[in-house]
């Protein structure tokens, strides 16, 4: 019988099949970059940090877009390169993070959850 269900486990059992853990709502205390940092140390295959208020009224770009002022630029045609300011340039994260880590599928997420 234990056979049987060894069987049953290698079936399901996909090694390229990969697992993800969120961590949502991060505030900058929480270091979002330091927890990529770790979750890569303990077998990540990948780890991003995205706005957790992305396309909500809280919203809070942390890279600066063309303005109006370059609308002429824009409408003269395609300009070769786009250079402005950087509101990230000392800035950690946004206001609030989620960072998700993907894992092996072999992975115990909930040994990485703790």
């Amino acid at each position: 019988d234990d056979d049987d269900d060894d069987e049953d486990e290698d079936e399901h059992y996909d090694p390229a099949a990969l697992r993800s853990v969120t961590f949502a709502r991060l505030d900058s205390t929480s270091q979002p970059r330091l927890l990529t940092d770790f979750l890569m140390e303990l077998g990540a295959c990948s780890a991003t940090i995205t706005d957790h208020d992305r396309d909500t009224p809280d919203e809070i770009p942390i890279f600066l877009e063309p303005g109006e002022e370059d609308l002429e630029v824009w409408e003269a045609g395609a300009p070769a390169a786009v250079v402005c300011g950087d509101a990230a340039v000392g800035r950690n994260a946004w206001n609030r993070c989620d960072v998700t880590a993907h894992f092996p599928s072999s992975c115990d997420l909930r040994a990485v959850a703790e």
